[in-house]
C-alpha cells in the first residue's frame, strides 16, 4: 500500500511530496526553504520510520528545488531528473533572485538522468517515467498504473494548467503533453500537482477541449 503525504512549502506554496510503503520513501520536488519545513520533513521520516532510496524532481524550477542540496547530503542520493531541465538546475538560484528571493544554496552537481525507458521502483511499486514537456523542457510525470497515481509537477492543476510565460516554456508544447499523455490515462487516475489539491484525469477532461 502506498502512502502519499504532501508538504506546501516555502514562499510559492509549493507541493514537496513523500510517497511510502511501510518502510522505504520517495522524496519528490524537495522545495523546503524555512527551518521549520525542513524539520516536519524530518520529523515524518522519523515518526514512520522511513528510509529514502530516491530524491525526484518533476521538474528544475527552484521553487522545486530549494531543498535538493540537503537532501543530497542527508540522504547520500542523487536526485533524478531529466536532461532538458538540467540548465534550469544549474541557474535556478539566479532564476530565484528575479522573484526576490536570495537563494544561495542550490545544487548544481551531479545527477541521474531519467527519460520516458526508466523506471522508479519502491518495493513492488513501478512508477514509469512521462515526459511532458511545455512547462519546462524537461517536465515529466511519475505514474503508478497499479495504484491510479500521477504526481505530475507543474503540468496539470486542479482546474488550470502549467504557466508558459516563463523562460523555456512552450505553450504547443504543453498542451499536447497534457492532450496526447495524460489525458490518455485512466480517468480515474489521482492526479498530484506541484501547487494546490489534487485531482483526477476525468475531472480535468471535462473542462478542455483539446
Amino acid at each position: 500500500m502506498l502512502t502519499i503525504t504532501p508538504f506546501a512549502v516555502n514562499q510559492i506554496q509549493e507541493n514537496t511530496f513523500i510517497v511510502h510503503n511501510a518502510t522505504q520513501a520517495l522524496l519528490i520536488d524537495p522545495g523546503m526553504f524555512f527551518e521549520n519545513e525542513y524539520a516536519a520533513i524530518e520529523n515524518y521520516l522519523e515518526t514512520h520510520q522511513l528510509k529514502v532510496i530516491d530524491i525526484l524532481i518533476t521538474h528544475c524550477h527552484f521553487d522545486h528545488v530549494f531543498g535538493l542540496k540537503w537532501a543530497v547530503e542527508k540522504f547520500n542520493l542523487l536526485p533524478k531528473y531529466h536532461a532538458l531541465d538540467a540548465p534550469l538546475q544549474h541557474f535556478a538560484g539566479m532564476a530565484a533572485t528575479k522573484w526576490n528571493i536570495v537563494f544561495e544554496n542550490n545544487y548544481t552537481g551531479e545527477y541521474t538522468a531519467i527519460d520516458e525507458t526508466s523506471v522508479i521502483m519502491l518495493g513492488d511499486e513501478a512508477f514509469t517515467v512521462i515526459h511532458i514537456p511545455g512547462h519546462s523542457p524537461g517536465s515529466v510525470g511519475f505514474y503508478n498504473k497499479a495504484n491510479n497515481i500521477l504526481i505530475n509537477g507543474d503540468v496539470l492543476f486542479k482546474n488550470g494548467y502549467g504557466r508558459t510565460d516563463l523562460p523555456f516554456c512552450n505553450e504547443a508544447d504543453l498542451i499536447s503533453s497534457i492532450k496526447n499523455k495524460l489525458f490518455t490515462l485512466p480517468n480515474e487516475t489521482v492526479v498530484y500537482t506541484g501547487h494546490g489539491e489534487s485531482t483526477t484525469i476525468g475531472q480535468e477532461k471535462l473542462r478542455y477541449n483539446f
